[in-house]
């Protein structure tokens, strides 16, 4: 089947019941096996509730949290429940039960045509299937998006298909006055991209939305856990996108499209392509592509080399101690409870080593992260009452983009050069299509965090008196954190990991510690 489900089929005379999940998500499936009897919903809570089901945690889902070991899996942050895996159908019968791969990307022959236009028209012909089959809609359908590449496809696709109505985009922008400094690959505000990208596709209908200054997501995170039973979101830009979400919901819409993870399937990177040439023994190729996206600086161009030949080749036994980098899980406890060894069975080394082809690359990661992905995505649907719809991720796009030949990517010895090309062919503006830095998702993200800093430093505090929270979480870590606390944003600029990633996702963890430990409902998950 094609589309976004969650289905579950009961045959009576057979006694079996049959679960499963789309491909790639976004929909989530979760069930209770206790002998005969089964329990499945599309949240956690219900089946919380549910007689004999204990909120007894798994330390090993908690600690791979921590680490952003992504890779998914049934098991769940309770041990009673486990979860449908997007691309599978769980079998469940009196004395058995089976789970079974319904879908992998596709490793047919490549895609040969005659030349780079014929391939822009054959990724076109796909992108207006993929965006066709998700405007089917009782009501209007917006675009929730940026100026960025992936975002101008869907427009593109989706404006004509819907012309003469008119398509909202609705982008994030940061919020008003508040310090948002970027790096030199990224640009703060979307605005002037917007706007131009209305300029070029007939019908688009921009709308801006700066972000409340607090959200349920750092105010009232217990309605997130009463709503998913899940901790779902955690970033400041997971807070920031929420007065776009809330927008669409108070105008009637029910449904949005999005460009999320665009840049896995049509608007690839390619760069590991230079690999590809590389083992194929097209040593002058990769030398003179490697040039190209090294814009023929010698320093460039050697990183090119060593990112995408040198390192993916390197054994993986080089990343046996590999975690990224300012998390906050106590290093016992990532090799003790098997972290370490789950992150190299699924091929989550660092930076790519032991995945060296372009297509092994993107294999690797449209079939990860999906479990995440969808919770996300069911914590919008719960909260706002939308329906998030993502056209890149559709299985019909991924087995196209795997068809290709590799360098179809690196047209014109550019990153992301296919769906320049499209764009470029669709008339879409060239500062649009030509743009090489991107926008920054919640740029004024010190912002956000130093104003709670204290409330965060508060609710850490907590964990103190949780047994899990002592033996996961790395204390002086944090504590180091607190006490070289950024001066402004600036500073905070190279801080990104540490006090961004690492300290929302600690906060985020302690608050669900207490909430499935049953504060406030009087059941505890410790006996």
């Amino acid at each position: 089947m094609l589309g976004d489900f969650a289905v579950a089929v009961f045959d009576a005379r057979a006694r079996t019941l049959w679960l499963t999940v789309s491909p790639q998500g976004p929909r989530s499936l979760f069930y209770y096996r206790r002998g005969s009897l089964v329990a499945f919903a599309t949240t956690v809570p219900p089946l919380l509730a549910f007689p004999g089901v204990s909120r007894m945690l798994d330390e090993s889902v908690v600690a791979d949290y921590l680490a952003a070991n992504n890779a998914d899996t049934e098991r769940t942050f309770f041990r009673d429940i486990a979860r449908v895996c997007a691309g599978t159908t769980v079998t469940l019968a009196p004395g058995r039960q089976h789970t079974s791969t319904t879908w992998r990307p596709a490793r047919g022959p490549v895609l040969k045509l005659r030349d780079p236009r014929e391939y822009v028209e054959a990724a076109r012909d796909v992108l207006n299937q993929v965006v066709a089959s998700r405007l089917r809609c009782m009501g209007d359908v917006a675009l929730q998006g940026s100026g960025g590449l992936d975002s101008a496809c869907v427009a593109v696709a989706a404006a004509s298909q819907l012309a003469p109505r008119r398509l909202r985009l609705v982008c994030a922008v940061p919020e008003l006055g508040a310090p948002a400094p970027v790096l030199g690959s990224y640009y703060s505000d979307e605005t002037p991209q917007v706007l131009e990208l209305a300029r070029s596709v007939p019908g688009l209908e921009p709308e801006f939305i700066a972000p409340p200054r607090d959200t349920d997501l750092e105010t009232d995170v217990w309605k997130v856990f009463n709503l998913t039973g899940l901790p779902v979101a955690a970033t400041p830009a997971d807070a920031w996108m929420q007065g776009v979400f809330s927008r669409l919901s108070e105008t009637g819409i029910r449904a949005y499209l999005t460009g999320h993870s665009g840049n896995f399937t049509l608007t690839w990177e390619g760069t590991r392509a230079i690999s590809d040439m590389c083992r194929s023994g097209h040593w002058m190729k990769m030398s003179t592509t490697a040039l190209k996206l090294g814009h023929y600086q010698p320093r460039k161009t050697l990183g090119f080399l060593f990112r995408e030949v040198v390192r993916p080749h390197l054994p993986r036994r080089l990343a046996r101690h590999f975690r990224l980098p300012n998390n906050a899980l106590r290093e016992e406890a990532f090799e003790e409870l098997g972290v370490a060894q789950r992150m190299r069975q699924c091929g989550m080394s660092p930076g790519g080593y032991g995945v060296p082809g372009s297509r092994e690359q993107m294999t690797h990661i449209v079939t990860r992260n999906r479990g995440q992905m969808s919770d996300h995505f069911m914590w919008i649907r719960a909260r706002y009452g939308i329906e998030p719809r993502n056209p890149l991720r559709d299985i019909r796009m991924i087995d196209f983009c795997l068809s290709l030949p590799t360098d179809i990517f690196l047209m014109e010895g550019r990153r992301r050069g296919l769906a320049r090309a499209l764009l470029k062919a669709a008339g879409v503006s060239p500062a649009i299509a030509d743009c090489e830095t991107r926008g920054k998702l919640c740029p004024e993200w010190f912002d956000r965090v130093n104003r709670r800093r204290h409330t965060i430093e508060s609710n850490i505090r907590t964990l103190r008196d949780i047994p899990l929270a002592r033996k996961l979480i790395d204390f002086e870590f944090l504590d180091r954190l607190f006490a070289s606390w950024p001066t402004d944003a600036s500073v905070a600029l190279g801080r990104h990991f540490d006090v961004c990633f690492a300290l929302s996702r600690v906060e985020h963890i302690a608050s669900f510690l207490k909430w499935a430990e049953g504060e406030g409902n009087g059941t505890s998950s410790y006996a």
